[in-house]
């Protein structure tokens, strides 16, 4: 019998990363990673070496310009997303679907208006209003998924409450099963959670920028928001499979 190649694991590993980058959201996470990391560079120089501190307020900039394009071409994925939401039987979590994706279509659009305004595209407008209000938009959309996570780490509990209050016998090949079915629970759950901590960093950042006044310092935007990259690219990691 002839042996199957083994896979070498770097060549894995970058196929697993270019799988994840050729998707809108996983090069997305990307583009956060470098734009938070930017703004904690920036702030961390910005009395030391002002020049470079400004290099990195620059770059920052820059990449945000390419998540407003990024973002937008994710709009129809949103959409898709919308139109099959109406195929969820749960009534509670079908309405907190439309709340998600129209919020997020109502987000990525103002931000776009706002962003137009400030490269000088479209002048005769209230760009901070659109600003402003894109954000608003965010922390309704980051408010039904934090819902959402709630919903189902409520089911996930349940689950898994019921099964060491009622352990299957030992040795039976339904008992393996079951065995299994929990342990992939109990991973999505921890998945689950590491996504809530990302959407509550998130909520701090969206009413930040929700408000006339700033809610915290332009440093801990930069670790609130960084921190929520690391969250976000380990759970699109882990759900990219080869």
């Amino acid at each position: 019998m002839q042996k199957q190649p083994v896979a070498n694991p770097l060549f894995v590993t970058l196929c697993r990363f270019n799988k994840v980058i050729s998707e809108v959201w996983g090069a997305d996470r990307v583009f956060r990673f470098f734009y938070y990391g930017s703004k904690i560079f920036a702030n961390l120089l910005v009395k030391r070496r002002p020049d470079l501190s400004a290099n990195f307020s620059k770059f920052a900039s820059q990449i945000s310009n390419g998540r407003v394009i990024n973002r937008l071409l994710g709009s129809f994925e949103t959409l898709q997303f919308l139109i099959s939401s109406r195929e969820e039987k749960d009534k509670t979590t079908r309405y907190l679907y439309y709340v998600d994706a129209l919020s997020l279509l109502a987000y990525y659009q103002f931000e776009l208006v706002y962003w137009l305004n400030a490269i000088g595209v479209w002048k005769n407008i209230d760009g901070d209003w659109f600003s402003i209000w894109s954000s608003r938009f965010w922390a309704i959309e980051l408010i039904s998924e934090l819902m959402l996570d709630f919903l189902s780490l409520r089911s996930y509990s349940h689950s898994l409450q019921q099964w060491r209050n009622h352990p299957p016998q030992l040795g039976d090949e339904k008992s393996k099963e079951e065995e299994d079915k929990m342990k992939q629970i109990e991973k999505t759950s921890f998945q689950t959670k590491v996504r809530c901590v990302k959407n509550i960093g998130d909520m701090i950042l969206a009413l930040h920028w929700s408000r006339e006044k700033p809610l915290v310092s332009d440093m801990n935007v930069g670790l609130i928001g960084f921190v929520g990259s690391l969250c976000g690219w380990y759970i699109k990691w882990v759900n990219t499979k080869v």
